[in-house]
């Protein structure tokens, strides 16, 4: 944010792939850092205690995309 690589309050879309999962609502880094993302709470299939079966986070991301069933910035959600 400092260096003016990154701003708080845009659509993340800016700074992901193409491909990306779409989701109904804008979502901010603001959102997704105050856990205001609007997303369902889902931890099935996404938790392991063995290293090696971690999937890279954007493979993860795209198998386990968690529903948008909230606005943004309405209700806080882990």
């Amino acid at each position: 944010v400092e260096q003016g690589k990154l701003d708080m309050n845009v659509s993340i879309t800016k700074y992901l792939e193409a491909d990306f999962p779409a989701f109904t609502h804008p979502i901010t880094m603001n959102n997704l850092l105050t856990h205001t993302a609007g997303f369902e709470d889902i931890i099935s299939g996404m938790v392991t205690y063995e290293a090696q079966k971690l999937e890279p986070l954007s493979k993860s991301i795209r198998k386990y995309v968690p529903r948008q069933v909230f606005k943004p910035g309405e209700i806080e959600a882990y």
